[in-house]
This record gives C-alpha cells, sequence and structure tokens, in this order.
C-alpha cells in the first residue's frame, strides 16, 4: 500500500457502495477512470486480499490516501457491514 504523501493523494476519490449496487458503480468507475480521475474502487485493487488486511487498508485509503469520497446511498447500504465500515473511516476524507 503507497503512502500518503503531504499535501498530496493517491487517489481522487474513493467509492463506497453496497455490493447489489456494484453494476452502476462499476459504470461509474470506468467513466472517472477514462477522464483521468484516480479512482479507489475494489474491482481496481485485487492485490488487497484477505479480510484483515483490506479493512485496515481501507482505513487507509479512506481516511489519508483519497481526496473525496463517494457514497452510493441506496436501501441497501445501510444494512451492509463494509459499507458502515467504509462510512466511518470515511468521515476523515471530504465527503
Amino acid at each position: 500500500m503507497p503512502q500518503p504523501r503531504k499535501g498530496q493523494f493517491e487517489y481522487d476519490v474513493c467509492l463506497s457502495f453496497a455490493g447489489k449496487d456494484r453494476g452502476y458503480v462499476q459504470k461509474v468507475a470506468a467513466e472517472l477512470n477514462a477522464q483521468g480521475i484516480r479512482v479507489f474502487y475494489d474491482e481496481y485493487e485485487k492485490h488487497l486480499s484477505g479480510v484483515k488486511i483490506f479493512m485496515s487498508n481501507l482505513h487507509v485509503v479512506y481516511s489519508e490516501l483519497a481526496r473525496y469520497c463517494v457514497i452510493f446511498i441506496s436501501k441497501h447500504y445501510g444494512k451492509k457491514l463494509w459499507t458502515n465500515h467504509e462510512r466511518e473511516v470515511g468521515s476523515g476524507a471530504r465527503v
């Protein structure tokens, strides 16, 4: 995992969403990526494996490495463990 550089961000935006909304978010991530926006999207980060490793890295990504966090609110979002964790750690990013 890259270390944050003072005054710089590794990602322009991180995306927080419920798995059931993946189809839509995947299209958004692809479009942002095509526009040259550095996106943290879990499918782009396959090298982060293992639940403990992934959750600890999420904290760093969402609170230090991403300039903004975009939350895709849906009826599924508040019911999932991962999304609640992302929302909590993402409070350090500019939401």
